[in-house]
């Protein structure tokens, strides 16, 4: 009886390897790897009907991060968490024939295995408009993206090169991963 009950379990579970190594085989022939794109500041870049350019970016220290009005409300009990922004520099054109709202939300910062979205209460302290840009044909505008990024978020060596990382913004991820070195 005790055999039976092993044949029957590898044979199961010869099965469920077997339909495992299917399913992986089929869905990466479906699906190939992402194309990398890869642009540079100052570029500018196509995207659903609009243009943008990312022109850089700036660290902005808690103090400044005060002054504008950009809070940070931790999560934790910790209150000696340290704070800053990075801020990075937009200009965005409607190349279609009406009137259009571009999607903020499509820019995340990434710094190696690290991604944040951006702060859209920060939005609205650095940008006039607020978080919605809603763009004429033709019509061009400049704004700030900003990210709030904490101590807690990476290694104490890593916290102190903060300023001068080499972030990316990704802003698609399939079927092209579309991204600009800042």
């Amino acid at each position: 009886m005790k055999r039976g009950w092993k044949i029957g379990a590898a044979v199961l579970a010869l099965l469920l390897a077997g339909g495992w190594c299917a399913r992986f085989l089929y869905l990466n022939h479906r699906y190939p790897q992402a194309v990398v794109e890869t642009y540079q500041t100052g570029e500018e870049i196509d995207y659903d009907g609009f243009a943008f350019t990312i022109h850089g970016y700036r660290p902005v220290q808690e103090a400044e991060l005060t002054e504008l009005g950009c809070t940070y409300t931790p999560e934790t009990e910790d209150t000696d968490i340290q704070v800053k922004g990075i801020f990075v520099d937009v200009t965005i054109r409607n190349t279609g024939a009406e009137t259009r709202e571009f999607p903020l939300y499509i820019f995340n910062l990434e710094y190696d295995d690290w991604t944040t979205g951006m702060d859209l209460e920060w939005l609205g302290y650095v940008n006039a408009f607020g978080a919605n840009v809603s763009l004429e044909p033709g019509e061009e505008r400049d704004f700030v993206v900003p990210y709030g990024i904490s101590d807690v978020q990476f290694p104490k060596k890593v916290w102190e090169q903060t300023d001068h990382l080499p972030y990316r913004i990704i802003f698609s991820l399939y079927p092209e991963n579309r991204m600009v070195q800042l």
